[in-house]
């Protein structure tokens, strides 16, 4: 709660005051088990912080197969130390699908 606040704080203070599309979201800790004397792991936040980000934020319900006004939208998660220099101009919408498919399936030959 403390951290929260001071984070708040800064986001009202620095970013609040650009428009309106920049939001600030805080999600539980998913990084510990309630009730298990376990060693932490940081690394459930960001998969757990973002689908309660989609379900607080768009109204999206991972048990279900709900719709929202948002399902055509596009969601770009960028870690900053993968942060792109220059935009994203090149219309990848002709490209075979098993071009992309192919990659992460491992049943495309290179």
């Amino acid at each position: 709660p403390e951290k929260q606040v001071t984070l708040q704080a800064t986001f009202d203070e620095q970013i609040k005051i650009m428009p309106p599309n920049f939001k600030i979201h805080f999600a539980p800790e998913f990084g510990k088990v309630p009730g298990e004397d376990c060693h932490e792991t940081k690394h459930w936040n960001k998969p757990f912080g973002s689908r309660h980000w989609l379900e607080n934020t768009f109204g999206y319900d991972s048990r279900t197969t709900n719709s929202t006004k948002y399902d055509n939208d596009i969601i770009i998660l960028i870690d900053p130390d993968m942060f792109l220099q220059r935009p994203l101009v090149n219309d990848f919408s002709g490209y075979p699908r098993d071009v992309w498919t192919g990659h992460w399936t491992g049943s495309r030959i290179r």
